[in-house]
C-alpha cells in the first residue's frame, strides 16, 4: 500500500516546525492506492481461496496528543468479486465501499498500531468491519510524509 501524507494547520497565521512535540493538533489527509485482501474469495476453478483486488482509498487523521491520533478510513475495492459467506454460502460483492473509526498509536517516530471499527456497504447488503493494521511513515520536506 503506497500512502502520501500531508499535514495541515487551521486559522495559523505563521508557518509552524513541526517537531514530536507539536503535533498535536494537526490533522492528515492520505490517498492511498491499495489492494484488499479477500480470504474467503471464490476462485476461477470455484473452490474458496484467498484473493487481492485493487482498491482506493482516502484517510483523514487528528492528532489528539504527539503519539495519538484519531480518523477515518475508506476504501473501494473497484472490482466486483465473489466470497464464501459464514453460512458458507457464496454472495457476489460490487465494488464494496468501507468506512472505518480509527485509533492510531504511534511506538516512535517511524511505526504506528492501528485498530478500528466499521462497515463494508455493497448493493447485496452490509457488513461489520474490525481493522487491524501498522503503518510506517517516514518525514520528507514542506510536512510530507512518505507511508506504507
Amino acid at each position: 500500500m503506497i500512502l502520501i501524507n500531508t499535514t495541515g494547520y487551521s486559522q495559523e497565521d505563521e508557518k509552524k516546525e513541526i517537531t514530536e512535540e507539536g503535533l498535536k493538533g494537526t490533522y492528515s489527509l492520505t490517498l492511498v492506492i491499495g489492494h484488499s485482501h479477500v480470504f474467503a474469495g471464490i476462485k476461477e476453478n470455484g473452490k474458496k481461496g484467498f484473493k487481492v483486488f485493487p482498491s482506493w482509498g482516502f484517510d483523514y487523521d487528528y492528532r489528539v496528543s504527539n503519539r495519538q491520533a484519531i480518523g477515518v478510513q475508506t476504501d473501494m475495492v473497484v472490482e466486483t468479486f465473489e466470497e464464501e459467506n459464514h453460512e458458507n454460502k457464496v454472495i457476489e460483492r460490487t465494488r464494496p465501499v468501507t468506512t472505518v473509526a480509527t485509533a492510531i498509536f504511534k511506538a516512535g517516530k517511524t511505526f504506528g498500531f492501528i485498530p478500528g471499527m466499521g462497515g463494508e456497504f455493497a448493493q447485496e447488503g452490509n457488513f461489520a468491519v474490525i481493522r487491524l493494521g501498522v503503518e510506517a511513515g517516514w518525514e520528507m520536506k514542506n510536512n510530507w510524509e512518505f507511508g506504507v
